[in-house]
């Protein structure tokens, strides 16, 4: 069970405790980039901050929008392409956490909210300076 505390007469749970990061990279990605198929111990996130990409993940191939996430699981083999005519701005976060939370957004695409926009925005900002 994660801790929790007390914020006025709520009681909030972290959910989500990450015991290293491994990889912080942001970057506005070219039409010519070229990945490969990579896979390993880490969990990985990637964010699409400005533009689209594609993401290839085990079997499944899809398109991440602006303002999408998704979480790769530890050895996941995955690829990132960038289509033709697109230089989109992508994070990509690796990182250790043993937090059970994970086994239910490993392998989900999701639409970051307000929230989670403001704490990846900060994420964004730490990385660049």
């Amino acid at each position: 069970m994660e801790p929790s505390f007390q914020m006025g007469n709520a009681k909030v749970e972290k959910l989500l405790s990450l015991d290293a990061i491994d990889t912080l990279l942001y970057f506005e990605f070219s039409d010519k980039f070229k990945d490969h198929i990579e896979s390993h111990a880490a969990w990985e996130m990637i964010y699409a901050d400005r533009g689209h990409c594609n993401v290839i993940a085990g079997d499944e191939s899809f398109t991440l929008e602006q303002g999408e996430l998704y979480f790769h699981k530890p050895f996941e083999p995955h690829m990132l392409q960038i289509p033709a005519g697109e230089f989109p701005n992508i994070l990509i976060c690796s990182f250790q956490c043993a937090s059970p939370i994970l086994l239910q957004l490993g392998g989900c695409k999701m639409r970051a909210d307000k929230e989670i926009k403001q704490h990846i925005s900060a994420i964004i900002h730490e990385a660049i300076q």
